[in-house]
């Protein structure tokens, strides 16, 4: 099973989580308190392959949290925490209710150039045909 991240960069979020793995004790200790089950060594390895790209493996989302924890725990802040809170990369605008009257103005105008246009192409086209109807009886 494949461990499908939410993040567009994975290299980093992998670092972070390895960063707090690191920050409260290290792949044996952690994944010791995760899996209490398994001898520590066999622990450390799932954790490690785990925290490896290239395997794949599948964390939970409340084994994430434990590290997480540990690592507060530990040190008193997660590195993963702090990438998960990092703002996206985007710009946010505040609209006024100014901006929206002026837009809707714009818009307006807009339109009414259109309507405008439309107006006299069938202003146009009224006139073509009476001309058309003027020529048929005066034949």
């Amino acid at each position: 099973m494949e461990q499908a991240l939410l993040f567009q960069d994975e290299a980093a979020y992998l670092a972070a989580l390895a960063a707090d793995v690191i920050a409260a004790g290290g792949d044996k200790i952690v994944g010791h308190k995760l899996w209490g089950h398994l001898d520590p060594d066999t622990a450390g390895r799932k954790l490690s392959n785990a925290l490896n790209s290239k395997q794949k493996q599948l964390l939970k989302h409340h084994e994430i949290q434990q590290i997480k924890l540990f690592s507060r725990i530990a040190v008193g802040h997660s590195q993963l925490h702090a990438f998960e809170s990092k703002p996206l990369d985007c710009e946010l605008k505040w609209t006024t209710a100014e901006d929206l009257t002026k837009r809707a103005e714009a818009s307006a105008a807009r339109m009414m150039d259109v309507a405008l246009g439309i107006q006299e192409e069938l202003r146009r086209a009224n006139d073509l045909r009476s001309q058309e109807l003027n020529r048929g009886r005066a034949r």
